[in-house]
């Protein structure tokens, strides 16, 4: 038990304050660059995302799965995952390189994107992954917080408004190597590596985690268009959506600390005892769906003002798509349980279909829909998480046993009522609809989901 609150303890902290101190950045550097300047960074970051995924071609999520199972670290699979992972990162920015070159050398993004990319030679060499199979946590926390100071300390200390853009970047890549650094000592020195050798080849690792990777990559570049989009086309629009999106990932510290705590624990309860599998999962996705609808309606509630205040007056109509993407939150949150579960029961290929699928609702929505770029962009993430729900939830209802219609049909039923109440009435009724949206619903939902005394000791008892 004491384990379990230590470790929700340093993720929950660790993620809080890593992510606050993001924030903080990004509203020091929204003040002195503007929308234009935003949009031009969150498109730059953007190609370092698609950068990190490809690179990456699942890997870590694999590494940690067999973490997991092994209980144990491993030099072998250390080795063999840097050598892979820092050979592609090569491979990958000199793609990027010619790419960027061909379509964007006038561009203002073309030397901040190289900057910027130029992180996935660091990012290599990472560990996290081997310290989530482990459940070590406070060294994850550690090298999170790290990261996140030394990039916060350095933005303030030497950025202003007569900086060049491509400083920020730098201090990125810098924070980057930092956390490399201290990861890197705590792995090999702290945790005394063992010298098992593990049976798989180069080759075979990288096709066990290939089709995590297609999963990743695919999510991944549906995720990043619209910043790069709206920083090519329309930098002004693209800083409003990028500041919206950057207060929806504030909210997602949610989805590290699910991943971080259940993905191990799911991993182990599918390989030792179906059952109690069962009932763990039927309580996580309970409480998730409770939690992120009662987020994303509280969040929704943020008023413009809100962001005029924090950012300043020219983001005021990030509140708008804000408000959208808010319902990609609470699809996104969700699908993190069906994903790692699927992940757990080695069916990486359904998750991918769902992925395709989904994306396909995605370009479906951005070509055909004509409305104001920055909102249809966020209609189209949301579009894209909702259908990959439900692709995901078709093929668990074959192979799980749980509560669709209380756990799922109810909740949406709820979020689709909520939903028009939220935006068919005038402000001339603001406190009745803000007592019936921030009480009444809440309370309608946690009775329709009921999760029990009895569910919260078990999924408190099962968390090792």
């Amino acid at each position: 038990m004491k384990k379990i609150f230590q470790n929700i303890f340093f993720l929950g902290s660790s993620d809080l304050i890593s992510r606050f101190l993001s924030f903080l950045s990004i509203i020091f550097l929204a003040r002195n660059f503007g929308p234009e300047g935003m949009g031009l960074l969150a498109a730059s970051l953007s190609f370092l995302t698609i950068g990190n995924v490809l690179s990456e071609l699942g890997l870590p999520i694999w590494g940690t799965k067999i973490i997991s199972r092994l209980n144990k670290n491993s030099k072998d699979l250390l080795i063999k995952i840097f050598k892979i992972r820092f050979s592609l990162s090569i491979i990958i920015y000199i793609i990027f390189v010619i790419i960027l070159k061909i379509y964007f050398f006038q561009s203002k993004l073309y030397l901040l994107s190289l900057i910027y990319l130029f992180a996935l030679i660091p990012t290599s060499f990472l560990t996290e992954w081997v310290f989530q199979g482990l459940q070590n946590f406070k060294i994850i926390s550690k090298g999170r917080i790290l990261a996140s100071t030394t990039y916060f300390f350095l933005i303030i200390l030497f950025i202003n408004e007569k900086s060049e853009l491509t400083l920020i970047p730098i201090a990125w890549i810098v924070s980057i190597l930092i956390q490399v650094l201290y990861l890197g000592i705590k792995n090999f020195k702290s945790l005394k590596i063992k010298q098992e050798k593990i049976a798989y080849s180069d080759f075979e690792i990288l096709k066990k985690a290939l089709p995590l990777g297609l999963s990743t990559i695919i999510a991944q570049v549906i995720i990043q268009f619209p910043p790069i989009y709206l920083g090519y086309f329309n930098s002004y629009e693209g800083g409003l959506f990028n500041i919206a999106f950057r207060v929806i990932i504030l909210l997602l510290i949610i989805n590290r600390i699910i991943y971080s705590l259940f993905f191990p624990t799911i991993t182990r309860l599918i390989h030792t005892d179906k059952i109690m599998f069962e009932t763990y999962f039927n309580i996580i996705l309970k409480c998730t769906v409770f939690f992120s609808i009662i987020i994303g309606i509280f969040g929704i509630q943020i008023p413009s003002s809100f962001f005029s205040f924090i950012f300043g007056v020219d983001f005021k109509s990030s509140a708008n798509i804000f408000q959208i993407l808010c319902y990609y939150f609470i699809f996104s949150l969700i699908n993190s349980i069906l994903t790692y579960t699927l992940i757990g029961l080695d069916n990486e290929k359904t998750y991918l279909r769902s992925l395709i699928i989904g994306g396909l609702g995605f370009i479906f929505f951005f070509l055909f829909v004509d409305i104001d770029l920055a909102i249809k962009s966020s209609f189209s993430l949301v579009v894209f998480q909702f259908i990959s729900l439900l692709i995901m939830l078709i093929q668990l209802i074959k192979k799980i046993k749980f509560n669709f219609f209380r756990s799922i049909t109810l909740p949406f039923i709820l979020l689709f009522i909520f939903s028009y109440f939220q935006f068919a009435f005038d402000s001339n009724h603001s406190n009745y609809l803000l007592f019936i949206k921030l009480i009444f619903f809440p309370l309608i939902l946690f009775f329709i989901i009921n999760i029990s005394k009895k569910d919260r000791v078990f999924l408190i008892n099962n968390i090792k």
